[in-house]
């Protein structure tokens, strides 16, 4: 049992709560060289090498702030 976030009707028990993002950030990720260990077979030194991957970086969306909603509202809002 659990009130939903966003019409606050107490939704009865065993029902399934969906999150729904209410805000979000755009985030940039920084290159980082040599962020990554890869462990590989090298099949002539007959052992495991490992080599260190660049991490390339980004741009992307970050979720601030979600709340827990009810079927109804989630639906309603998906719809829009």
């Amino acid at each position: 049992m659990y009130r939903c976030q966003q019409c606050q009707c107490l939704v009865p028990s065993k029902t399934r709560s969906y999150r729904k993002t209410i805000l979000q950030r755009v985030a940039v990720y920084p290159a980082r060289s040599q962020a990554n260990k890869l462990r590989r077979w090298n099949f002539k030194e007959k052992r495991m090498k490992t080599d260190y991957v660049d991490d390339p970086g980004g741009i992307g969306l970050e979720t601030v702030r979600e709340i827990r909603v009810c079927s109804l509202c989630y639906t309603s809002s998906q719809s829009t």
